[in-house]
């Protein structure tokens, strides 16, 4: 079978997968419902009991499984407030910090599963060693400033729960699928764009599901030097499939679109950074 058959089919079977998620427990609530109908007029006709309970208790399960599907979902202002409040902690270490600096998420190593960013306290402040960025500590002071764990990492294992380890796929591969996932699988957002232009890397997203988040006040720093969990996981996925350092140039927001545009520069791997070490001393 050509290579582009056999994409196009992975795609339908993984849309249909991501479909039926939201529509098995409303095609098992239907049946019940028909099987309500159909023992009510049983009981009708036959003036049993039995099938009057039996329709009674049919109806209330389906209209269980109409209503609450095999995924658990939580209200949009509820899910914004949960993020807020996790992000509130970290806006006022980066204050405290007086950080001014991008962040630079830089990937794993081979036995690492995630990566983590580094907050220079402004911009053009030397890279720490090798050693020193890549070290199994989650959180550490280097040179002028930090290291530590990134926002985004937790919705980073939700796209490797779908894609598989990122470090296995193409670039190309990665900016034509990850938007389906954050689409279709995870509906996070109603629409969803990638773009690559020689080392910048711009996503576009339209209806986000944590717009509320990125422009709350109390976290404002957050968006600026780090970004927002979804910002942050889109870089942490791109640095770990790249193996390169991932440079956040911050993001813009159209409110009467609903659009937020995030900006990012593919730096050096982590190899070119060893090697030009080596080379300067």
């Amino acid at each position: 079978m050509p290579k582009k058959a056999i994409e196009e089919e992975s795609i339908r079977l993984r849309q249909k997968l991501w479909k039926t998620r939201g529509r098995r427990s409303r095609i098992t609530g239907g049946a019940f419902l028909v099987l309500s109908g159909f023992f009510l007029l049983l009981a009708y006709v036959t003036r049993y009991i039995v099938f009057e309970v039996t329709s009674i208790l049919a109806l209330f399960l389906g209209v269980v499984f109409v209503f609450i599907g095999v995924e658990s979902y939580v209200k949009k202002d509820v899910a914004n407030k949960a993020v807020i409040s996790s992000l509130v902690p970290l806006a006022s270490f980066l204050s405290y910090l007086e950080a001014k600096g991008k962040a630079i998420y830089v990937p794993p190593t081979y036995e690492q599963r995630s990566g983590r960013i580094y907050l220079p306290k402004q911009n053009g402040v030397a890279l720490p060693a090798y050693k020193e960025i890549t070290r199994e500590t989650s959180v550490a002071v280097l040179n002028e400033g930090v290291l530590l764990p990134s926002v985004g990492s937790a919705l980073l294992q939700l796209y490797e729960n779908e894609l598989g380890d990122l470090r296995n796929l193409d670039l190309e591969y990665l900016m034509a699928w990850l938007p389906r996932v954050m689409v279709d699988g995870l509906q996070m957002a109603e629409k969803v764009e990638m773009t690559q232009n020689a080392s910048n890397i711009a996503v576009k997203i339209t209806g986000l599901a944590f717009r509320n988040a990125c422009q709350h006040p109390d976290t404002k720093i957050v968006c600026e030097i780090t970004g927002c969990p979804v910002c942050s996981s889109l870089a942490e996925a791109v640095s770990k499939n790249t193996g390169r350092l991932v440079h956040y140039l911050g993001c813009k927001n159209d409110s009467v679109k609903r659009e937020t545009t995030t900006f990012y520069r593919l730096g050096p791997t982590l190899e070119e950074l060893k090697q030009q070490e080596k080379v300067e001393r």
